[in-house]
């Protein structure tokens, strides 16, 4: 049995990702639904130290009251705990899922962000680059239905042959159509490229479910995907991510942090098992 972590505040966003995972994982997960209190406290102030657990418990009794609700509501069967923690919300999360041995993370995403959070990064953004383990976006009034059509945004992470696997294996339960779907200006597919999709990996093992890799040219990756998957009608987009420093999250416009602001359908990012350095930081040590 899988166990899935769905981190919440009390948002219609969060409880409709915690309805989200449900359905899609059914009694095949472990569910533990996490709430971290962002409060700055002071141990010398010993008062609020105590308010504040005292408050943790009555966000215990209410969020385990919302979602049991939601489980009685749409006749679900599913197995859950409720967990609050006092803390920095991101890295609150990413030592849950260090601690805890998580197979998966689901999220709820907004439809709108501040300008600090464009230029700085949201928490969906600081969880996707700081994890190693699979973590689902879902929009806000998003439900979910098997995946008949799923956009990988391919790159140079898909020579990876665990990655290759890694994907035909989670769409054995789908049989969705994948679509590879490579946007670059300047490179197009190498020859090796398709063969380490096309031959090794699916027609040599005669994988059960359809595939189309498709190269388009356009200088906006993350635009050029969210057009596609339109067209496609697309249920999920899944995007290949590197292990990120903060530094480097602060400083690059990269297409996962593009897709998190702009996307509205339910996104997969999957870990590359590489760490990205941040170049600013070797020039600083370099100066």
């Amino acid at each position: 049995m899988k166990k899935i972590l769905i981190p919440v505040d009390f948002s219609e966003v969060a409880i409709n990702a915690i309805r989200y995972a449900f359905d899609l994982y059914g009694d095949h997960a472990k569910f533990t639904i996490f709430h971290i209190s962002n409060n700055s406290l002071s141990l010398y102030e010993p008062e609020l130290v105590h308010m504040a657990l005292n408050k943790t418990d009555l966000v215990h009794i209410e969020l385990t009251n919302t979602v049991e609700d939601l489980i009685q509501k749409n006749n679900l069967k599913v197995e859950f705990e409720v967990q609050v923690e006092i803390g920095a919300i991101v890295d609150s999360i990413i030592r849950k899922i260090d601690i805890g041995n998580y197979d998966g993370v689901v999220m709820g995403t907004k439809d709108k962000y501040s300008l600090f959070e464009k230029l700085f990064g949201t928490v969906s953004l600081g969880v996707v680059k700081r994890t190693e383990i699979p973590v689902y976006l879902i929009p806000f009034e998003t439900r979910f239905s098997p995946f008949e059509e799923v956009v990988v945004a391919a790159d140079f992470h898909l020579e990876s042959d665990d990655l290759i696997w890694g994907i035909s294996e989670w769409n054995q339960r789908f049989k969705a159509h994948i679509h590879f779907l490579h946007v670059s200006k300047k490179h197009h597919f190498s020859d090796a490229f398709i063969r380490n999709i096309v031959e090794e990996y699916f027609d040599e093992k005669n994988v059960e479910f359809p595939f189309t890799i498709v190269n388009e040219d356009d200088d906006d990756v993350a635009e050029e995907i969210i057009e596609y998957s339109d067209e496609e009608n697309a249920d999920l987009q899944i995007i290949v991510t590197d292990k990120t420093t903060w530094l480097d999250m602060l400083t690059s416009n990269s297409v996962s942090k593009e897709m998190i602001l702009k996307a509205t359908k339910p996104m997969l990012f999957l870990h590359s098992g590489k760490t990205k350095k941040s170049q600013l930081f070797f020039e600083l040590l370099t100066v």
